[in-house]
């Protein structure tokens, strides 16, 4: 889990790998069907930072790979820039 403070709210995309489910605030935004290996991107969700602390906790099932996770938060127009 980590934290992460926004001195104002902010309306953006999560883009993460890696992880099962993705809780931000206590709501799940994003969750991958299947278990496997990292894969940095993987899935895309919209997201919305309050301002002030937001709390996001990442779940990982290990099913024999490494656990690994990866997440970032990036403006719509960076996720359309990525997606080519």
């Amino acid at each position: 889990f980590t934290d992460a403070s926004m001195p104002t709210g902010a309306d953006t995309q999560s883009l993460k790998g890696g992880s099962e489910a993705m809780f931000l605030n206590g709501k799940v935004v994003a969750t991958k069907p299947v278990a496997g290996a990292l894969v940095v991107d993987e899935v895309t969700s919209k997201v919305s930072l309050k301002k002030g602390v937001n709390h996001l906790v990442f779940k990982v099932v290990n099913s024999g790979d490494n656990w690994q996770g990866c997440l970032r938060f990036v403006d719509a127009a960076q996720c359309a820039a990525r997606r080519g």
